[in-house]
């Protein structure tokens, strides 16, 4: 799989790539590599310095860097032409390719301790990998929390947070002031790790209170931004675990389900709302005085009358869950220990530490390894940026070779010695992952998914037939759901040789042998298909199949195949998935 920094021709296997570090020529190879020797840094950036000065290398040859146009949400990221002047300001800094922190958390990590605007980059599939502005608190608690609101007496009406759905899937406000980070930038922010998110709050008379979720993060907007949260934690009363589960409504939702929408005073503001709701942080600001109704003003019902005393100023806010003790109120974070051996998810149990997860020096696919100089094609480690994953390593096997390289493979089959059978699995399988990195594997859907869920990633189908015929299929999107979805497929935009036998399943969910309500219209004449894969009534590809050594099988559901590649009936010999 290739990510979002990078393109695929269309025309063939050429890749153009967009990398994010600063190189100097083909001669002097990659300049922000991940070095630990800082005085070595420090004077290789001279002597790029001073050959700048003499004119030995062209501005054009030194790469790219980066602009930030509009930080209001993701940011557009454009060229500069400033090569020389950018350069040397990466390098005195720290010269290292891994730059770009993720969330206010890695902010602090890089030495930055005073609250204010940070730029971040979130890993997500939806953030494309571009950039976000926030407001990182570097006080309360140890510091690094990522603001995602804040209200309070700033001089905004008191009906400022009664937007509609678009404002609060982009965000609106002054960070600096009254905010919504966007639901969107939340739905990145959340899902590219484990976090928890921290409340705090003071009424009128100036008490203030917090209340701390250990575990919290939204779904897509696809879902409406379904709310989860649990182990309620801090010095006011949970008022958000009846909303767990909840999707989330505004003003203009022309569907809002009859147990939200009551008679009477509609609730004001976006928020996760039930038919008893305990909380709405988002309602009508009336600076702290009591509301004739409960649906309208600001109310964390724990915390003074429902009517609401709150909030002269107030703020959500959270942190990554791997940097907390049991116990948010510590006024010291303990911080987790490096986990010593590599291991996949499914050996990884719940007694396991997990790392600590610096974006710094930690790849998150086979691109990052790519560009921290490695190009020799083999078994390496990641670090995939999911709250599935729990920012533990992750062996993959990553092509250096193919397409400009930096590919990495999610299956692989071909003449090994296993049996026909061998990828005949059940789901618990092909969810962990099984076989040999080195000959063949799947890689496990959980991984996939933490994988393809931290950017915008292409895949890539290379096949080959007995006859030693070779061809290739290519989308340029490329994603998959979580367990609770079945692994539902998504992918578009085809190009390549191998002709398009996979977009009719796309939106279509996985399905192994040992499930027991496979649809009617793929469980049809009796005969189930073998191998874990997404079916539908007219498959056009199965490459878990039965492996006949490129020999056709009688059976049409029983044999690798890519349709349009040959036929149905197992012709395939080999291929990988990437």
């Amino acid at each position: 799989m290739e990510d979002c920094r990078t393109r695929s021709n269309k025309l063939g296997d050429h890749v153009t790539r967009l990398q994010f570090h600063y190189f100097i020529g083909s001669s002097l190879g990659s300049l922000c590599l991940a070095r630990e020797d800082i005085m070595q840094a420090f004077l290789y950036c001279v002597v790029t310095f001073l050959s700048i000065s003499l004119n030995f290398i062209s501005a054009a040859t030194l790469g790219r860097s980066v602009d930030v146009t509009n930080r209001r949400s993701f940011a557009e990221v454009t060229r500069s032409p400033n090569y020389d002047e950018e350069m040397m300001k990466k390098c005195l800094t720290k010269c290292k390719k891994h730059d770009r922190p993720m969330d206010c958390q890695e902010v602090l990590e890089n030495g930055n301790k005073e609250s204010g605007v940070y730029t971040i980059w979130p890993r997500s599939r939806i953030g494309n990998c571009q950039s976000i502005d926030v407001y990182c608190d570097m006080d309360t608690a140890g510091g690094g929390w990522t603001v995602l609101q804040r209200r309070g007496d700033f001089g905004n009406a008191q009906n400022y947070f009664d937007k509609n759905w678009a404002d609060y899937k982009h965000g609106f406000g002054n960070l600096k002031r009254e905010f919504w980070l966007g639901n969107d930038n939340i739905f990145a922010i959340t899902n590219q790790g484990q976090y928890s998110v921290r409340f705090d709050m003071k009424n009128k008379e100036g008490k203030s209170a917090f209340s701390v979720y250990e575990t919290f993060w939204i779904e897509e907007e696809s879902k409406k931004y379904k709310l989860h949260l649990q182990d309620h934690s801090g010095s006011v009363g949970d008022a958000l675990e009846p909303h767990n589960l909840k999707e989330f409504y505004t003003k203009d939702q022309p569907n809002i389900p009859s147990n939200v929408k009551k008679d009477g005073p509609r609730h004001t503001g976006g928020w996760w709302f039930n038919i008893f709701p305990s909380s709405n942080l988002n309602g009508l600001n009336n600076h702290g005085a009591p509301h004739k109704n409960i649906e309208q003003g600001m109310a964390w019902n724990p915390f003074g009358r429902f009517q609401t005393e709150i909030m002269r100023k107030m703020s959500m806010l959270f942190v990554v869950t791997l940097l907390l003790v049991s116990s948010i109120s510590a006024s010291v974070l303990d911080r987790a220990e490096e986990v010593s051996s590599k291991f996949t998810f499914s050996e990884a149990s719940d007694k396991a530490e997990p790392t600590k997860c610096k974006k710094h020096h930690r790849p998150i696919d086979c691109q990052e390894i790519m560009e921290n100089g490695n190009t020799e094609s083999g078994v390496y480690s990641i670090w995939p940026r999911s709250r599935l994953s729990k920012c533990r390593s992750l062996e993959v096997y990553c092509d250096m070779e193919t397409a400009g390289g930096g590919w990495t493979v999610i299956q692989r089959r071909g003449n090994y010695g296993n049996a026909q059978n061998y990828f005949d699995k059940t789901w618990k399988d092909y969810k962990a992952g099984f076989g040999n990195l080195n000959r063949e594997f799947w890689l496990g859907n959980e991984n996939i998914l933490a994988i393809t869920n931290q950017a915008q990633y292409a895949i890539r189908f290379d096949l080959k037939q007995r006859e030693g015929q070779s061809a290739f299929a290519v989308y340029e999107s490329f994603w998959i759901d979580d367990e609770s979805q079945k692994y539902k497929l998504h992918l578009r935009d085809y190009s390549g040789t191998a002709g398009d036998a996979l977009t009719r399943q796309s939106e279509k969910e996985f399905y192994t042998k040992d499930q027991p309500n496979w649809p009617p219209e793929v469980n049809t004449n009796g005969t189930k298909h073998t191998g874990g894969w997404w079916y539908n009534k007219f498959t056009s590809s199965n490459l878990n199949a039965l492996n006949n050594n490129g020999e056709k099988l009688e059976n049409v559901k029983l044999g690798m195949s890519w349709q349009p590649f040959g036929d149905y009936r197992g012709v395939i010999l080999f291929s990988e998935i990437k």
